[in-house]
């Protein structure tokens, strides 16, 4: 029993290790600008239509019906001091539709009840790749489509 909880910790450890090597961000939760400008902080203050991403709990703050729409551009550049390495090729942008939400307040025996639904681009993997004589180009991710419910 002992070995293979110990087996199990090396691997969490080794896990972790290849994610900071290989740069993967494993936090794949909220939207918005606010949200983003916060830093993560924003799970606290969760107080508009975007806090179906970030704490549901937040939408029983809402006193009136509340949309959003959030679009992400991504700007991918690759640099390197190695001699004849050809960075330009992996170079890419997109801009898509990241989040999209709807809150609806509802009074219920004196009660703020708020009803929601959103959907959300979880991960993108979108991948662009271009030579004079090859083109690759990949689309595609990772889709949530969340109903969400408030009590206050």
């Amino acid at each position: 029993m002992k070995s293979k909880f110990l087996l199990l910790v090396v691997l969490v450890f080794l896990l972790v290790d290849l994610s900071h090597a290989v740069d993967v961000n494993f936090n794949f939760i909220g939207s918005g600008a606010r949200a983003r400008s916060m830093g993560g902080a924003f799970i606290g203050v969760a107080d508009d239509a975007t806090a179906m991403s970030w704490n549901p709990a937040g939408l029983a703050k809402l006193d009136k019906a509340e949309a959003s729409v959030v679009g992400l551009y991504v700007d991918y550049k690759v640099s390197s001091d190695l001699d004849g390495f050809d960075a330009d090729i992996y170079k890419s942008s997109h801009l898509n539709l990241n989040f999209v939400s709807g809150a609806f307040p509802l009074s219920i025996a004196s009660r703020n009840l708020v009803a929601g639904i959103s959907y959300q681009q979880v991960l993108d993997l979108y991948n662009k790749y271009e030579l004079d004589t090859y083109k690759w180009e990949q689309t595609g991710g990772v889709y949530a489509i969340t109903p969400a419910l408030a009590c206050k």
